[in-house]
């Protein structure tokens, strides 16, 4: 007999309260546990509470069924009843009730999910190795009963019409894939909907700037911090260069104290006394600062910094070399401060393996080096998305990188052995949110990606609200990095069913639709390839062309501006992304207006609003590539026809503001005010106008209006 053969019994949910008056305190007590200090039974109540109140919020939103929850006091109830244990309530319920053959699971994060019998009572026990795991547990659960949490908003969530009848047995063990899954980033822009999202999708990595940090360690997150900002902040010039110019970079004969949160000049990684003093403010900083709460440390240097050119640092070998010493004082700095009582909790150092740092250290790691202390994060900026990044037909672009990473874990001579992570681009910051899905791609690089060895991974810069058809990369995001060896198109059939109910087939075709158009999204609106200058559009549209010195605007074999079938270095091109674009509005506009479930047709708003401004924002280059090869043959007529209708794609951009809300980046040039400077060409598209006598607010009577700023390009 299964749990409940009757969907509309009520429901007991059982955890430990801990020292609260009641369940329902304990859930909501974040912010009297004490998450700094190491972890104990106040901080698993609170989770494990969290988690029953959620499972008894959901089923309670089911027609016809009432759940309430209860503090586990070692006895199952007769009524059907969900128990959500940690490892200390285990072991009292093993001495009390009828568990079966239920084990503590082992490993990090894991459950196990059993139903269980005693004399009258049937229930589902959910038996976590840790809170995390009991969390998931719960999670789980609620998904075999047919809830699924696609997107932050309240309207995305799908709540079964009743519980499936009778209630399956379950025996079911659970780990994850990556230890780590999440997000990178470092700004406060979290909200309470968007986490709860993650950790409903089993996500555990967000950002220590986050302000509302009980809330998200009661969800079992973790934090990282630092990046390319630890030199502003740790060893500023405006307070040391004057008394220690040697501590920062040799240029042109000359130390150049000129750091700028994350970009900039290098410090001097071989100057000693300038590594000692970042790592003592940085485990400070650790210990009593802002960063206090963080887990995970990066340890970078500046964003296509300048490095020291002196001999002493030639001497340490490559900007790996140089970074991996930095970070192991870094980290022997942490484990002192753990030994001497000082610091209370483990906190790791992350390096990058990023653009400068992509190869593979050539250099003895320092004495003492803790490599289970410290990960490695391999940064895939540079790659194309026509191909997954080991696709050997890619030799333009991606083999490079594939190379690269295999160089970390499975070269011999790679002396490095701790843990890898990875670092993907769904939202690089250019793509300002685009309605680009990834999910042939991950399908394929996520799995290739484990079996390299990394067993953390994380995405910038994702945007926490109005996702639309975002909703697709998220979720199956998350899903993949639980489960590496999911079946993805199962997967993509089941989010499209849940999503869009009657019209999941015809918003299937738009999915694979759109993602065939926008393969080639990197060179198109970012860059890709190793070796600079990289394939990128905006480094050569934002100048005019000329027969005597015209603009060679397409360099890469990828993206032609006619269909052009190679069998390396494949990808659609210019014309075939136009097309593609308006099959997929066709397909979609049909959806939107034959859609009357009110659920669906209110999600299909957001999908429309993101799909529009992405048709937009290719529209956009695509008129603006036509005025440059127009120039390129010196006719201003029809380079001005061109310019008329990039106004009119332009000033429909400048009006859409969705993309400016939920998003940041790093630098101040990835805040965007509206869709016009999402797509980085707001300059250059003003001088055209004004090229061409062309009347837009940033050009009353034709002309330009005071000096505009110059488009910012951050490669």
């Amino acid at each position: 007999m299964a749990p409940s053969e009757d969907a509309g019994m009520d429901w007991k949910i059982l955890a430990p309260k801990g020292n609260f008056q009641t369940v329902e305190e304990a859930a909501r007590g974040e912010r009297e546990v004490d998450w700094i200090a190491e972890e104990g039974a106040e901080q698993e109540a609170c989770t494990l509470a969290f988690a029953a109140v959620e499972a008894a919020e959901f089923l309670s939103k089911i027609p016809d069924v009432q759940a309430e929850v209860d503090a586990f006091e070692g006895v199952f109830p007769e009524a059907p009843f969900i128990a959500v244990l940690g490892p200390s309530a285990f072991a009292e319920a093993r001495e009390r009730v009828s568990v079966g053959e239920a084990a503590l699971p082992e490993v990090e994060q894991s459950f196990v999910i059993k139903t269980v019998r005693e004399q009258n009572a049937c229930g589902y026990l959910v038996l976590g190795s840790d809170r995390a795991g009991a969390l998931y547990g719960v999670y789980e659960l609620l998904e075999q009963m047919g809830f699924r949490w696609p997107g932050p908003a309240e309207y995305d969530t799908h709540i079964p019409e009743a519980l499936p009848g009778p209630l399956p047995d379950l025996d079911m063990s659970r780990s994850p894939s990556f230890v780590t899954r999440g997000f990178h980033g470092s700004e406060d822009r979290g909200g309470e909907a968007f986490l709860l999202w993650m950790v409903r999708n089993k996500l555990n990595l967000w950002f220590s700037a986050e302000s509302n940090k009980p809330f998200c360690r009661k969800l079992c997150l973790k934090f990282e911090a630092g990046g390319h900002s630890i030199f502003h902040r740790y060893v500023p010039p405006s307070r040391y260069f004057a008394d220690y110019p040697e501590w920062y970079a040799l240029s042109g004969g000359e130390r150049k104290g000129e750091i700028n949160r994350g970009v900039g000049y290098n410090i001097c990684f071989s100057n000693e006394g300038v590594r000692k003093t970042l790592a003592e403010n940085l485990v400070e900083d650790l210990i009593s600062g802002e960063h206090q709460w963080t887990d995970t440390m990066r340890v970078w240097p500046l964003d296509n910094g300048i490095w020291c050119a002196c001999e002493d640092c030639q001497k340490l070998g490559n900007p790996t070399d140089q970074t991996l010493l930095l970070a192991h004082d870094c980290r022997q700095a942490i484990l002192k401060a753990r030994r001497d009582g000082r610091l209370n909790r483990e906190v790791r150092v992350g390096i990058p393996a990023y653009h400068e740092t992509l190869p593979i250290p050539t250099k003895a790691l320092p004495q003492g080096f803790d490599h289970g202390g410290t990960v490695v994060t391999f940064f895939t900026i540079e790659r194309c998305f026509a191909h997954s990044l080991d696709d050997a037909s890619c030799t333009e672009i991606n083999a490079g990188l594939a190379a690269l990473l295999k160089d970390w874990t499975e070269n011999p001579d790679c002396l490095f052995r701790g843990d890898m992570s990875i670092g993907e681009y769904y939202n690089v910051s250019s793509f300002v949110s685009l309605a680009i899905p990834f999910s042939r791609t991950m399908a394929v690089d996520i799995p290739f990606y484990y079996h390299t060895g990394a067993r953390h991974m994380n995405y910038m810069h994702v945007p926490t609200a109005d996702w639309g058809t975002l909703s697709l990369t998220n979720t199956q995001f998350a899903a993949q990095l639980w489960d590496h060896g999911l079946d993805c198109q199962a997967f993509v059939e089941d989010y499209l069913k849940f999503r869009y109910k009657s019209h999941a087939e015809e918003m299937g075709r738009f999915y694979d639709i759109l993602e065939q158009a926008m393969l080639n999204c990197k060179p198109l609106k970012h860059y890709a390839g190793l070796e600079k200058p990289r394939h990128c559009l905006f480094q050569i549209l934002r100048e005019k062309g000329s027969p005597e010195s015209p603009l060679t605007i397409f360099t890469s074999e990828h993206l032609p501006y006619a269909p052009a079938y190679r069998l390396k270095n494949d990808g659609p091109s210019l014309l075939e992304t136009i097309q593609k674009l308006d099959e997929a509005e066709r397909i979609l506009d049909q959806v939107f207006l034959d859609a009357t479930d009110p659920a669906v047709a209110r999600r299909l708003v957001d999908d429309v609003r993101r799909f529009r401004y992405t048709r937009h924002i290719v529209r956009f280059l695509y008129r603006l590539i036509r005025v440059r090869l127009f120039e390129n043959q010196d006719d201003a007529v029809r380079a001005r026809l061109e310019a008329r209708a990039l106004r009119d794609v332009g000033e429909t951009l400048r009006r859409e503001d969705l993309v400016m809300r939920f998003q940041q980046g790093d630098y101040p040039h990835n805040r965007y005010e509206n869709g016009l400077t999402a797509t980085w060409f707001a300059r250059a598209y003003a001088q055209v106008m004004a090229d061409y006598g062309l009347e837009t607010p940033d050009t009353p009577g034709g002309e330009l209006a005071g000096e505009k700023g110059r488009d910012v390009y951050n490669p």
